[in-house]
């Protein structure tokens, strides 16, 4: 096939917009679009190739893998191994395991499997994940094998049925993704059934320049760089991938494919120097930029910026520089002793079982907890740590529970007095209020992501809103009908205003202000039927934090023998967040008697993170088991509660 530069002038606006998205620049939150550009350019070269040496009868399958495998393993490996010190010294042991794994499955190219089964591409956490993007190598390996094996026989025994069986495979894979999105988002997301519609439309493509030769149209092209950065600029988290939106940047890149042919202003564009020589290290960029992007996110505990940022882009073009110039190359040109299908066969063998042995080895291992952070603690210390850290239900975890009895586990005395009634940041109070000098005998109900706000409720994606709506029906029953109950403590992010809310009879509310409204006055009405009934309210505001995942902050500077208080923030810091909570409990306080954590986390400087040899956070924004109880046991919670109650 005839070099073509302006299809590596392509591959460089693919993968800019992919290392600028995960590295978090504003502006590129449609940026990840740019590995389904990758792989409608997959898909075309493929064919094209492939088609090209079936005509002339020089078409080998064993040829073909070969050249995947030259193309892919060397680099792909080299980058695997260089990550592995850099795991062993940083990672925390729950990390470790989990990279072993993603190791393994990378060797194999199955790390989309493994990623359907346990990552959201779009969280926090999967930005750790130094070897997250191999997720689109593997879809493009699954289809390598398949694929050309199909294309061989149809195109000696039923050549005419190559396109339309094309076409069957684009609707079906279509299909498949428009359904997913709506009903199994990360299998649509990972999975190579739903993203085949990519890879096959390229193909398409090369079947259209095959069968109508070399086609030149500037409206065409125009219209499909439009189509691809428009697409990456403005579709972002607003529409769902894959799914139809999807079809605008693949569209795009295949009219350019099609018909951004030399000639054409889109063309010269596409081979602009610089583009065509990031084009051409596309490849070992994108290989390279997740774990330098992810180490260092796990070394400093937080996102990178400003200069800092700006060397590490340094570092992932150097990276991808010396990829291309002293793996990729050298391999793909059969240099020297590389020479050999059969050695490249055993090379490759080695290649994935060395590196998929020492992934099941660091996966077994448990994270090798026998290796030591700088100042000589056992990582062991530290894994004991992170169980610590596990998700915080409160007294028990069968607490986070829509049934209507309460478990005995649920309740700290036969008849409590109290009421603990909330979603998980009604949770991680439980151990403080047990814990604290006052005895405060209670009850606790609560649910994930269900605030106690009777009448209202957000979608989440663990309870429904319907669900929380039900749940906080009967919990208010239950309350209203136990007289032993006289004090009713409420907690929640109280973040509701800024979400949509839901009301009772479906219809929703978008707007911040009217939110806050709503949810103030549902408050002050549940205040007044607990007064009516004889019983007292009261909320617990939220902890103060920082953006930042305090948690793992203090798990790294641990692992790392840094400082304990390093992960303390300054009281200006927890101001700026949730602020639409804030304005809330202001305006509520002068009505219901509001605890503020604030007052007992920080004192009028700094904000801690840690306590003792503990984290008071569990993430960003949740007590910890130990940190709770700590809360308890230095601020007497409880008795901070019905003082306040009394006073008010």
């Amino acid at each position: 096939m005839q070099y073509r530069a302006e299809i590596d002038g392509l591959r460089a606006v693919a993968v800019v917009p992919v290392i600028l998205f995960h590295a978090g620049i504003e502006g590129f939150d449609g940026g990840f679009l740019g590995v389904d550009v990758f792989f409608v350019i997959s898909g075309f070269l493929i064919t094209a190739i492939i088609t090209e040496e079936l005509e002339t009868g020089r078409f080998s399958l064993a040829r073909f893998y070969e050249r995947r495998a030259r193309r892919i393993l060397p680099a792909l490996t080299v980058m695997m191994l260089v990550c592995l010190p850099f795991a062993w010294m940083w990672m925390l042991p729950s990390e470790l395991v989990r990279f072993g794994r993603s190791l393994a499955a990378t060797a194999v190219f199955l790390s989309n499997v493994l990623y359907w089964r346990q990552t959201d591409y779009f969280s926090p956490d999967a930005e750790l994940n130094p070897l997250l993007h191999t997720w689109s190598l593997s879809v493009e390996e699954q289809f390598y094998i398949l694929f050309p094996l199909i294309l061989m026989l149809m195109w000696r025994r039923s050549r005419r049925w190559v396109v339309p069986v094309l076409v069957l495979g684009i609707l079906v894979s279509l299909a498949l993704a428009e359904w997913g999105w709506r009903n199994a988002p990360a299998a649509a997301f990972f999975l190579a059934p739903s993203r085949a519609f990519e890879l096959l439309l390229g193909a398409l493509a090369a079947l259209f320049v095959r069968r109508f030769g070399e086609t030149h149209s500037g409206a065409a092209s125009a219209a499909g760089l439009f189509m691809v950065v428009s697409a990456i600029a403005f579709l972002g988290d607003r529409a769902a991938t894959p799914s139809l939106w999807t079809l605008i940047p693949v569209v795009g890149t295949a009219l350019i494919l099609v018909f951004g042919r030399e000639g054409t202003a889109v063309a010269a564009i596409l081979r602009i120097r610089p583009l065509v020589g990031i084009g051409l290290i596309s490849y070992s960029l994108y290989l390279w930029h997740q774990p330098v992007l992810a180490f260092a996110k796990i070394r400093l505990a937080e996102s990178a910026g400003g200069v800092l940022l700006a060397g590490l882009f340094v570092l992932i073009f150097l990276a991808g520089v010396a990829s291309w110039a002293f793996v990729e190359r050298p391999f793909r040109h059969r240099r020297g002793t590389l020479r050999g299908p059969g050695r490249m066969v055993a090379l490759s063998a080695a290649s994935i079982v060395g590196v998929a042995a020492i992934g099941a080895l660091l996966n077994l291992g448990d994270g090798v907890y026998w290796r030591t952070t700088p100042a000589g603690e056992p990582f062991a210390e530290i894994a004991l740590l992170e169980q610590s850290m596990a998700p915080n239900y409160g007294l028990d975890k069968s607490c986070r529970s829509t049934e209507p009895e309460i478990a005995p586990s649920c309740r700290t005395a036969p008849n409590p007095t109290t009421a603990l009634w909330g979603d998980s940041f009604a949770m991680h109070l439980a151990q403080a209020i047990a814990d604290s000098p006052t005895p405060m005998p209670f009850a606790q109900r609560t649910v994930s992501q269900c605030g106690p706000i009777p009448g209202l409720a957000v979608m989440g994606s663990v309870t429904s809103w319907q669900s929380c709506l039900a749940f906080n029906d009967a919990a208010l029953s239950w309350i209203l009908s136990d007289e032993a109950v006289r004090t009713v403590i409420i907690s929640s992010p109280f973040d509701q205003a800024a979400r949509t809310i839901y009301r009772r009879d479906g219809t929703v509310i978008r707007d911040e202000a009217a939110g806050r409204a709503a949810v103030m006055k549902a408050l002050v009405a549940l205040s007044g039927q607990l007064a009516h009934a004889g019983k007292r309210l009261v909320i617990v505001g939220p902890p103060p934090a920082s953006r930042a995942n305090l948690g793992v902050c203090y798990l790294r500077r641990r692992a790392m023998s840094l400082d304990d208080h390093a992960c303390d923030f300054t009281v200006a810091a927890a101001a700026a967040t949730n602020l639409s909570a804030k304005a809330l409990l202001a305006e509520l306080a002068p009505v219901i008697p509001v605890v503020r954590l604030e007052d007992l986390i920080c004192d009028d400087e700094m904000c801690r993170a840690s306590a003792g040899r503990g984290s008071v956070y569990r993430d960003g924004g949740h007590l910890s088991i130990d940190g709770s109880a700590w809360l308890g046991r230095q601020n007497d919670l409880a008795g901070i509660i019905l003082r306040k109650t009394a006073a008010h």
